[in-house]
């Protein structure tokens, strides 16, 4: 039995599906489900500042972001 919650990416908005296993996965194209990004194309418009910065919340503060629905900002977006 498949263990899996759907989110809304916090950059496009797009349903996906997360795995339990995508918190410690060892591939950033499943860890980044766990952040609250749907895929590496979403994930690589983000700057490589506000990368690092959800990373070390993460490590810290665990998927809040995520679960509160908070998007990505403009600001943070490659132009």
């Amino acid at each position: 039995m498949a263990s899996y919650e759907i989110h809304e990416c916090r950059f496009c908005g797009n349903r996906y599906e997360e795995d339990i296993n995508d918190k410690s996965h060892k591939l950033l194209s499943k860890y980044i489900h766990y952040l609250g990004i749907c895929d590496v194309g979403c994930w690589n418009k983000i700057t490589q500042e506000h990368k690092n910065s959800i990373m070390f919340r993460a490590a810290i503060l665990g998927d809040d972001r995520k679960r509160n629905k908070i998007p990505i900002v403009e600001r943070h977006k490659l132009k």
